[in-house]
């Protein structure tokens, strides 16, 4: 949708599917829910009748090298005994305790430590017991790492910094809990792909630019009807086009239509839903021209990437504002091909308008 001012988009819009179907949020659920059961590394201490007891889960080990393989469940571990690494968790030197998780599928890993009585630090680093070479870090012995793909072997450190008080405490009595012993729950939170069945939510969350959807006058209530389906615009590989011609213009953006946070900003709040524009820039623009965009509703922010569109390549950034965020993209701009992320706030559901015009910079 565009105004007869001056932008116009390249292609009409494809709003069949956003039009035919109806969204439902993919949530994520809990550390410790697992994609199926082939997933689980986690074990049970039932008996059965006649055979022998289930032998407990692994426990998280003093050496990386050779650490025990698991997938999504809960395991143990202490501190106790464990001789300090300089390279420690995440950089902190102190006694450092390890987990190798196997992602049998894409997934989110989701990983949280309850120490006993001490303050958990924890990482996840790529295989290779390598310093140095975290993916993430928890001070507070929770982390979460999106995107991971299927066959990825991922190192889990635990640990506790040198000066840690529990550090110091003397073994307990037999019978008595050590404060220095851990649980580990891993969840691994199975992505799914297009066209695949989404609900119950226990069943995983849809990949990046899709959506739990289900047909336009199809039962609510038939689980079997939502699949995961793309969104129009959710993401730079499936962004709106839009053509800037002329002096300035204004830009509809339908806040109503399902959207995602598919992308992640330099100030952005993150779980915010963002509509992604692809702008096209005249080639005859002067070569002092910049390009001035400016939200007029404070339900809205703004970000521009250049043609990669990765977070690398963002060129300016500002939040929602009572204001309305505004943003300046400095020349030169002849034929260039640039990125809008409009993130939009939770309540916004109406047309929102994003004003652009070329100033001489």
């Amino acid at each position: 949708m565009i105004r007869s001012d001056g932008a116009r988009p390249l292609a009409a819009r494809a709003r069949g599917l956003a039009a035919a179907l109806v969204l439902v949020a993919c949530a994520p659920s809990s550390a410790s829910t697992t994609d199926d059961a082939g997933e689980s590394g986690a074990t049970t201490s039932a008996e059965t009748e006649g055979e022998d007891p289930t032998p407990p889960p692994p426990e998280a080990a003093a050496s990386c090298v050779g650490a025990p393989e698991v997938g999504s469940g809960v395991f143990g571990g202490s501190l106790r005994g464990v001789e300090a690494d300089p390279a420690g968790v995440c950089g902190v030197g102190g006694p450092t305790t390890y987990l190798r998780v196997r992602a049998a599928r894409d997934v989110d890993v989701h990983v949280k430590v309850n120490g006993a009585g001490f303050t958990p630090r924890l990482e996840i680093a790529p295989e290779g017991c390598i310093a140095g070479r975290a993916l993430v870090c928890g001070e507070g012995g929770e982390v979460t790492l999106d995107d991971v793909a299927g066959g990825t072997l991922l190192v889990v450190a635990i640990g506790a910094a040198a000066d840690e008080p529990a550090l110091a405490a003397p073994p307990p009595a037999a019978g008595e809990p050590d404060p220095l012993d851990f649980t580990v729950d891993v969840g691994l939170q199975r992505i799914l792909g297009l066209g695949e069945a989404c609900l119950p939510e226990s069943r995983g969350r849809c990949p990046n630019g899709a959506a739990c959807l289900a047909p336009e006058g199809a039962d609510p209530d038939d689980s079997s009807a939502w699949v995961c389906a793309l969104l129009d615009a959710d993401t730079c590989a499936s962004a709106e086009p839009w053509s800037l011609e002329g002096p300035a213009g204004e830009i509809v953006v339908d806040a109503s239509l399902p959207q995602t946070d598919a992308h992640v900003d330099s100030c952005g709040d993150p779980g915010t839903r963002e509509r992604v524009l692809r702008l096209a820039l005249a080639e005859d623009l002067p070569e002092t021209a910049s390009l001035l965009l400016k939200a007029s509703s404070a339900a809205v922010g703004l970000a521009v990437r250049g043609p990669g569109c990765e977070l690398d390549d963002e060129i300016a950034c500002a939040p929602a504002s009572a204001d309305g965020a505004m943003v300046l993209v400095d020349g030169p701009l002849a034929g260039a091909e640039l990125f809008l992320l409009v993130e939009l706030a939770d309540d916004a559901s109406e047309a929102l308008v994003v004003g652009w015009s070329f100033v001489d910079g």
